[in-house]
């Protein structure tokens, strides 16, 4: 059970990440992570540890807190938000028992809710919608780099492995990107995709710009915590798969493909490179990402990626997000702002 909770905000303890890796937590407990989130607007991360009776670490979990950058909105618009569910040793009563102190922490703060993301949280028991919160689902795509080589590539479907020989015959070269200047090629593809998608009638905002991708490398990359696999052909970078890692697991974050690296399925070879590089060097999980739970559905916007991803020779994991009032009053005035913006934008 949990006896203790101890916090901090902005800085985390030294120990932070080495305790972290000890419960087994991922990249989105570690300070690497809030860091880099924190250089991306008005985020405070807060580090939440709890302890046993013992004094022993048995939890941890980071938290973002939002508010308003006007001071007197910033009184009423607040949230807190987990990127991932608490990394928790004691069962599933000391689960609910550290979210239910960190909500209560939020409800210190003055926050309207906390929303409980799910990114690696697919080993975790809570069940959100058991305990208040409005529930969403999503599937999240592992690969347990621990099997055989011959294994994880007989895995591949038969189409996708077709694609990843004919790569070098077309003159696709597929190798890490460690400079800067291969960040914007990433940008490039991701702005690609974008394009591809909103002209399927499938738009979603991008997160880019320069400042965007020189966090990510400054952050990321340079410190370790985040692998650029790109595919080029004539020069040209026509795919990229970017991976955050941290604690032996390696995380698909972003992706996109020019319309020539969809032709030829340059994807599919990038992922099997990421696989060979990660598992030489003694990972134990690769994370394809997630889409949402309905894209396991036939007719979902989103069905074509996860077919596209479980062809890879992945396990669909379900992960569950969700989303709690913790104070009715300002939940109800950051909806009345919330619908106000809508209509100004309409």
């Amino acid at each position: 059970m949990i006896a203790s909770l101890e916090s901090w905000t902005d800085n985390p303890p030294d120990d932070w990440d080495a305790t972290i890796c000890r419960l087994g937590g991922s990249i989105f407990h570690s300070c690497l992570w809030a860091e880099y989130r924190q250089q991306s607007g008005n985020i405070q991360p807060i580090f939440l540890l709890g302890r046993d009776a013992g004094g022993e670490a048995c939890a941890g979990a980071v938290a973002f807190f939002q508010r308003s950058p006007w001071p007197i909105a910033s009184l009423i618009f607040r949230t807190l938000t987990l990127p991932a569910h608490p990394v928790v040793r004691g069962g599933d009563d000391a689960a609910e028992a550290f979210i239910g102190q960190i909500e209560d922490r939020g409800r210190a703060l003055g926050c309207s809710r906390i929303v409980l993301e799910s990114f690696m949280s697919g080993e975790s028991a809570f069940v959100p919608e058991d305990f208040g919160y409005r529930g969403a689902s999503r599937l999240e795509f592992h690969l347990d780099l621990g099997r055989d080589p011959d294994s994880l590539w007989k895995g591949i479907g038969k189409d996708q492995r077709d694609k990843i020989r004919r790569l070098s015959r077309e003159g696709v070269v597929i190798e890490e990107g460690r400079a800067r200047d291969d960040i914007r090629g990433l940008g490039v593809v991701r702005e690609a995709t974008q394009a591809k998608r909103t002209a399927r009638g499938q738009h979603y905002d991008l997160s880019a710009g320069d400042d965007f991708y020189e966090r990510l490398f400054e952050y990321l990359v340079a410190r370790g915590a985040g692998r650029l696999f790109l595919a080029r052909r004539d020069g040209e970078v026509i795919a990229g798969l970017f991976f955050s890692t941290f604690n032996g697991h390696a995380y698909s974050v972003f992706s996109g493909s020019t319309d020539q690296g969809y032709r030829l399925g340059a994807q599919s070879g990038i992922f099997w490179a990421a696989v060979e590089t990660f598992r030489a060097e003694g990972f134990a999980l690769l994370n394809r990402g997630g889409v949402p739970g309905s894209a396991a559905e036939e007719g979902d916007p989103q069905h074509g990626i996860y077919v596209f991803k479980k062809r890879l020779g992945t396990t669909p994991v379900l992960c569950r997000s969700g989303a709690k009032v913790l104070s009715p009053v300002r939940d109800q005035l950051t909806r009345m702002r919330d619908r106000l913006r809508e209509s100004v934008l309409a």
